[in-house]
């Protein structure tokens, strides 16, 4: 098991503390179960707590001071609470009354835990909805004779956007908010990606910032965390006759990571999404998003002259190649 430096330690959230102290109870729980068929973990004389004393406080630069030990201690003590609170390891009252020694539960077992640590903990289809809905956005873009294409938008921190450079092609274009406000592209500045259909919008004023009031950036994940066979939930503003934008989500099954184009990466995924999708997240069910819609290479594409695709797209870009970007931007 990969061990955190000193560092990297200083630094981590509560997640993280939370991935480290499950796989340190992974990596010593017992394979006897009680009679609840639950698997106990007994190998701490101090129950959990020896965890810090024994694993985390050796590699803890002994040099950093009574403040930042007390920081660590609240840290690990915050990391048991959500463990506990997501059903991740339940208190073992048959070895004490008190909280020091846990079990680790069905559900601790099959979490994912990144590299770097942090918790990668199963949501439902209903939670991912209710969490990313009021972050995605409505892109409105109007050709030469001000007819409307609709396209997505979605939030990745507190004054930036991302979507599709296609989207924000023709004469003009606005994004709209939940609120029913809405602002003019030129408010907005542009970054594109050198290579790949994507763009990160910059607010030009901070007074502006206050539309974002209330809205959470989502969470960026990695293609590389999902597998094939995995749900995936694509989000947009598709084309669909509507006296008002319905923003709509589909439900699919990661399919694998292909080469298209100038060998490009692209995650393939059978969700059955259409134009105006385009810019829009692609979610795991952790809640992350792995990628963006961009493009469909399986059908003929009918863009009626409006430059935003309105086909089927079953392709989107893998999130990872705009982190160059965000670090510049």
């Amino acid at each position: 098991m990969k061990t955190p430096e000193t560092q990297e330690l200083q630094s981590f959230s509560v997640s993280q503390m939370g991935g480290l102290l499950l796989a340190y109870l992974r990596r010593n729980t017992r394979e006897a179960a009680d009679h609840q068929g639950h698997r106990s973990f007994h190998y701490y004389p101090t129950g959990v707590e020896g965890i810090l004393e024994f694993e985390i406080l050796p590699i803890w630069n002994g040099n950093a001071g009574t403040e930042p030990l007390n920081r660590l201690r609240h840290l690990f003590n915050d990391a048991i609470t959500l463990l506990n609170r997501e059903d991740l390891i339940r208190p073992d009252l048959s070895q004490s009354s008190s909280r020091e020694f846990f079990q680790l539960t069905s559900r601790g077992e099959s979490v994912q835990i990144r590299s770097n640590w942090e918790l990668r903990l199963m949501k439902s289809t209903t939670d991912v909805i209710e969490m990313v809905r009021p972050s995605v956005l409505h892109l409105v873009a109007y050709d030469q004779n001000d007819d409307p294409a609709n396209g997505t938008c979605f939030i990745i921190d507190g004054n930036h956007l991302l979507t599709c450079k296609h989207n924000l092609d023709l004469q003009r274009w606005e994004i709209h908010f939940p609120t029913g406000q809405q602002i003019s592209g030129d408010r907005f500045v542009v970054h594109p990606h050198p290579t790949r259909d994507l763009a990160i919008l910059s607010l030009r004023e901070p007074e502006d910032a206050v539309l974002f009031k209330g809205l959470s950036p989502l969470l960026l994940g990695h293609s590389t965390l999902i597998s094939p066979g995995d749900t995936l939930i694509a989000f947009g503003y598709p084309d669909i006759p509507s006296r008002y934008p319905i923003q709509l989500h589909v439900d699919g099954i990661y399919q694998g990571t292909t080469r298209y184009y100038n060998n490009d990466p692209y995650v393939t995924m059978s969700n059955p999404v259409q134009g105006g999708y385009s810019g829009g997240p692609v979610l795991s069910l952790y809640g992350e998003v792995v990628a963006v819609t961009t493009q469909s290479t399986g059908r003929g594409d009918d863009t009626n002259g409006a430059g935003i695709e309105r086909s089927v797209h079953n392709h989107g870009t893998p999130i990872e190649e705009i982190f160059t970007m965000l670090q510049s931007v």
